[in-house]
């Protein structure tokens, strides 16, 4: 099992296709900093539709005026929780 950390945004880059491309079910993606406009990319369904854990940082979320546009198949968590997710998952991968 891998943790998918994706800080870029996914207008700007290839970061979501290539994270879904080599993700695998059970793997958990975490959306921070730019990467969280990814909640609002038309992609975002490959990976929820992967059997993938899919979460967004409240903080990022709210500081790009997302907190509207969580689909609510994405879990939003706090920096201890993806420090938690850092711990449930060693094995990490950074787009």
């Amino acid at each position: 099992m891998l943790l998918h950390t994706i800080n870029q945004s996914p207008f700007s880059n290839f970061s979501l296709k290539s994270c879904e491309k080599f993700s695998a079910v059970g793997d958990a993606v975490v959306f921070l900093e730019n990467g969280v406009y990814a909640l609002v990319h038309p992609n975002l369904h490959l990976l929820i539709q992967a059997d993938l854990n899919v979460f967004a940082l409240q903080a990022d979320i709210l500081a790009r005026g997302l907190q509207h546009s969580c689909p609510d198949t994405v879990k939003i968590i706090s920096y201890p929780q993806f420090v938690e997710l850092c711990v449930q998952y060693p094995k990490q991968k950074a787009w």
